[in-house]
């Protein structure tokens, strides 16, 4: 009886057209994560985000966290941070052939803080985060 109903769902679901509007656009995403540790129990954490778009013809993300961590054992790490997170709003003219120019540029900062904690299931390392974020997001004319 299962099979059957969940055909009749698959059928039913194929016969309806999907309208969507499409852009095509080719981006870029360039990511760079390091953690180092300082002495047994200090540590810095960085991590650097560029996000492209429009052909590659301008920067649209720019993401930027730091952060000091206290390594409690070999298991268990706190961290604490900042993140600045810059959205390069764009301004399209009437012509979709022309390039978009960039009208403003939008801020979000972080302040961060995040547990992580690592273990072993059978063969398998396991790493759980919790983190919490607190989000100043500049709004759009104000």
């Amino acid at each position: 009886m299962k099979k059957i109903f969940f055909f009749i769902i698959i059928t039913l679901l194929n016969n309806f057209q999907l309208k969507a509007q499409t852009k095509h656009e080719n981006s870029a995403w360039f990511v760079a994560v390091n953690s180092t540790k300082i002495n047994q129990k200090i540590g810095l954490t960085l991590d650097v985000q560029l996000l492209s778009a429009d052909r590659l013809a301008y920067l649209k993300n720019f993401l930027f966290r730091i952060g000091f961590s206290y390594y409690i054992d070999k298991k268990n790490i706190i961290t604490s941070g900042y993140f600045q997170n810059q959205t390069y709003a764009q301004n399209y003219s009437n012509s979709p052939a022309i390039s978009p120019k960039l009208s403003n540029v939008l801020y979000e900062h972080q302040i961060w803080e995040q547990y992580i904690r690592t273990h072993k299931i059978n063969s398998v390392f396991t790493t759980h985060r919790f983190r919490l974020e607190q989000r100043f997001i500049e709004r759009n004319g104000a």
